[in-house]
């Protein structure tokens, strides 16, 4: 009995990961808040449930110090300097989509992010 739950527990662990969303590549995030509109553009690559990359705005490129996805969340905090320099994205991958939150010192705003082709 023990070694049929060890399996079934193994089993359920590696399907979760296979069925994992993988977030790798270029992505476009358009986030709406405070009256202000913004696009960026996130280049992300995916290992395991560790996350890097680039996020570049209209005038700067920002390094992503730390991300992560676990199942179907994601979560970036962006280093460098400039306006967005230690804000945070965060939220749900759908697919070929993602509902994001940008949370800055000045405030939050909130955009859906659709997977580039180039």
């Amino acid at each position: 009995m023990r070694r049929t739950l060890s399996v079934m527990l193994l089993l359920i662990f590696w399907a979760s990961q296979l069925f994992a969303a993988d977030v790798s590549g270029n992505w476009n995030l358009d986030v709406k808040g405070e009256g202000r509109q913004l696009t960026l553009k996130l280049a992300l690559k995916q290992d395991g449930d560790s996350l890097t990359g680039t996020v570049s705005g209209p005038r700067r490129t920002y390094p992503i110090t730390k991300g992560s996805v676990e199942n179907d969340h994601i979560e970036i905090v962006l280093g460098g300097d400039g306006p967005l320099a230690g804000a945070t994205i965060s939220g749900t991958i759908l697919g070929n989509r993602m509902r994001l939150t940008l949370q800055t010192s000045r405030g939050s705003a909130e955009g859906t992010a659709v997977r580039s082709s180039t």
